[in-house]
């Protein structure tokens, strides 16, 4: 029982890395490669795209944090999760407007990206006390 609760928080704790690492590589691929991905004739799947995709991130980060029971004050927490988040998406957009890759950057992807950040935060609050429960199982 005891390996199986390791396994359990190493798929907890590890996600936020691996998501990570997905948004570099999605964010990073040429546009040739990009544009095959993205449905291109409905316009608001991108934004929708980043929207999940930092809503995911930013829920996995707070959820690794609480399941390893770091000493941070939840305020703390929420602050500096929204902040690295936020400021991923950020990185993310001037890598793809600096890199040699014809991506560009976009203030609405960053603005998408940060809802998404919020939305995470949000539903944290939500089901915080049933993580609480499933934590202690």
């Amino acid at each position: 029982m005891k390996n199986k609760h390791k396994f359990i928080r190493f798929l907890i704790t590890g996600f936020p890395f691996f998501w990570a690492l997905l948004i570099a590589f999605l964010s990073l691929m040429p546009e040739s490669v990009a544009e095959k991905w993205w449905f291109d004739f409905f316009i608001p799947a991108d934004k929708i795209a980043h929207f999940i995709i930092y809503f995911v991130f930013t829920f996995s980060i707070i959820l690794a944090i609480n399941f390893e029971n770091l000493r941070f004050s939840l305020p703390l927490q929420i602050t500096a999760v929204a902040v690295i988040s936020i400021l991923y998406g950020i990185l993310m957009e001037i890598l793809q407007k600096t890199a040699a890759i014809g991506r560009s950057a976009n203030l609405s992807d960053v603005l998408a990206d940060s809802t998404g950040v919020f939305a995470g935060i949000l539903l944290f609050f939500v089901l915080r006390k049933n993580l609480l429960i499933i934590k202690n199982l």
